[in-house]
């Protein structure tokens, strides 16, 4: 009964979740569903990040301000949610107690079978374990904040790789989905390999300013619920690369003018309004802003500011923090634009401590309130 409440909840809730934009006939999460029975592994891992997934939900929502209260009262408190919230209450819920419980026992299962499947003759490696690897990056990445998706995401790599030569072999095309997932592998990569030490990077290095690479992203932009606009991505695996480059290897010295130059040039406004929906527009330009000032603070830690430009220097990251923050809270908790800050807000946070300090009392307390929605 309770392996079916959480079928059901992927079905209805997390798979909207999953995406910003839900539309059910391209949902590749959705495409998951009839892949269930090909793979324990998926099946119990489906269960594991909706049980995991509904736990988190009842957390956030008892630590949600009443309404009503004054923004002093809910700045009193500046410990994220998840260290502040009251343990009583956690152990006291057996909601909380079941559904954790379900979603770390599924976890281990669908771990068990798929040391397993991944095992079997690589000729018999179906696509729902592709898939089920896959949600275990989604899962470890998001549920579970531990590093485990580095692994699961190298050989998610590997097996669709392997998929993709399968189907060519047999001139068949590529299922919707496992496109879909190759491409998201390569934005969870590219936005994973910003929050590690530039040594645990994938051995494949991405292209430098790639045409072609940056079609690759565009093909996903909107069906991640990353919500990255695909220019950015493109930027940062551009400087993820540079990490690895010496500081006088002619080929960093030859992009870094040209990133630079087309990352100023990126107009958060013009990419917002290039949507059908007009109603998302202004969302979708809050959301752009967020993750353009982010990706210029990461490089203006990675590469700096060249010699006698204001651009990247530290006084113009100083002045584009607020921005950035303000542009943040500007979206709704109850607008689903609001789960792509995630990385936007990793990056900017560190910086609002500081920021804190020379601060007016008022924009402190909107700060706080950022980091805590962000969390």
């Amino acid at each position: 009964m309770q392996c079916r409440k959480y079928i059901r909840y992927f079905d209805l809730d997390l798979s909207r979740e999953c995406v910003v934009y839900n539309q059910p006939s391209t949902n590749p999460f959705l495409a998951l569903m009839p892949l269930m029975s090909r793979s324990r592994a998926l099946s119990h891992a489906m269960i594991s990040i909706s049980a995991f997934h509904y736990t988190h939900r009842m957390v956030i929502s008892h630590a949600q301000p009443l309404a009503g209260e004054t923004g002093a009262a809910q700045s009193e408190s500046r410990e994220p949610w998840h260290l502040s919230q009251n343990r009583h209450w956690q152990t006291s819920q057996p909601r909380f107690r079941e559904s954790l419980r379900t979603a770390l026992s599924y976890k281990q299962t669908a771990l068990e079978h798929l040391q397993h499947e991944v095992w079997d003759d690589p000729e018999r490696n179906s696509d729902a374990v592709v898939a089920a690897i896959v949600l275990f990056i989604c899962m470890d990445v998001v549920e579970y904040g531990s590093h485990g998706w580095n692994h699961h995401l190298r050989g998610a790599e590997e097996m669709v790789r392997s998929r993709k030569l399968q189907r060519n072999k047999v001139q068949d095309g590529s299922a919707p989905w496992l496109k879909y997932f190759d491409t998201a592998c390569t934005t969870f990569g590219i936005l994973g390999a910003t929050l590690a030490p530039a040594s645990s990077h994938s051995s494949l290095r991405l292209p430098l300013l790639d045409p072609a690479f940056l079609q690759t992203l565009r093909h996903s932009e909107n069906q991640t619920w990353v919500g990255c606009p695909a220019e950015l991505l493109y930027f940062l695996s551009t400087i993820n690369s540079l990490r690895s480059l010496s500081a006088t290897a002619p080929e960093r010295i030859q992009v870094i003018p040209e990133l630079c130059h087309r990352l100023l040039d990126f107009c958060p406004a013009t990419w917002a309004e290039d949507f059908p929906d007009r109603q998302h527009h202004e969302s979708r330009s809050h959301l752009a802003h967020a993750y353009k000032a982010a990706v210029e603070i990461y490089t203006s830690h990675i590469i700096g500011a060249s010699p006698g430009q204001h651009y990247l220097s530290q006084p113009f990251i100083d002045a584009a923090l607020r921005p950035a923050i303000l542009h943040m809270l500007a979206i709704s908790p109850e607008d689903f634009h609001i789960k792509s800050l995630v990385w936007p807000a990793f990056v900017i946070e560190p910086l609002l401590v500081e920021a804190s300090k020379l601060w007016d009392s008022d924009t402190t307390h909107d700060e706080w309130r950022c980091s805590d929605l962000m969390q």
